[in-house]
């Protein structure tokens, strides 16, 4: 649940806080960070948000040196916090993941028992499908008669439906890389719950 809670305050830091934009980067790095030193598998969110910040400056066309700004920013609380906490591990531990890693997967992929797993869970709780909407939103846009610049410019100026489609894209990221190729658990739906928020 920690967990959790750690990715939902990134969301909401970054996307609905009306802080200036470096202490919403910093904030949602340090957050970020947390959740990694939580569970390992937030690595995916914060590999996505550094994706994303990659993103946003291209289609916004901003300059390198803004570019630059932004990833310091974030990835700022990352090198203060979590690598000497990493480094830590590697020295006790021997290793960056805990043994649990091993023990159930040995780094093996069950993609189709996680995959069964994912479809158990929203074949369970029909209501989930509604999350779709953001995939269906954004077929909506990409289909209609402009130049693929023009489409990504008018999601980028609508915040309610970028803010989706990065929930949405957030949520398919962690299931399909963590929670498939891990094969889910035995505990019914204990992976999905941190991205039911998104």
């Amino acid at each position: 649940m920690f967990y959790t809670f750690l990715i939902s305050l990134v969301f909401y830091t970054y996307f609905f806080s009306e802080i200036n934009e470096s202490k919403k980067l910093l904030l949602s790095g340090l957050l970020l960070a947390l959740a990694c030193m939580t569970r390992p598998d937030a690595v995916i969110f914060y590999i996505y948000a550094n994706f994303l910040i990659l993103i946003w400056i291209f289609f916004t066309h901003k300059t390198f040196k803004e570019l630059i700004i932004k990833l310091i920013y974030f990835n700022l609380p990352f090198v203060i916090f979590l690598l000497p906490y990493l480094i830590w591990k590697i020295f006790y531990y021997r290793d960056i993941v805990p043994n649990t890693y091993y023990v159930k997967s040995a780094g093996e992929s069950y993609l189709s028992q996680g995959l069964y797993y994912i479809w158990l869970f929203f074949n369970s709780y029909k209501s989930t499908f509604i999350s779709l909407a953001a995939l269906i939103v954004t077929i909506m846009i990409l289909v209609n008669k402009q130049s693929f610049n023009n489409k990504i410019t008018e999601i980028l100026n609508n915040k309610p439906i970028y803010t989706m489609i990065i929930a949405f894209g957030a949520a398919v990221c962690y299931l399909l890389i963590f929670v498939a190729r891990v094969g889910g658990d035995f505990m019914f739906a204990r992976f999905i719950i941190p991205v039911l928020p998104l």
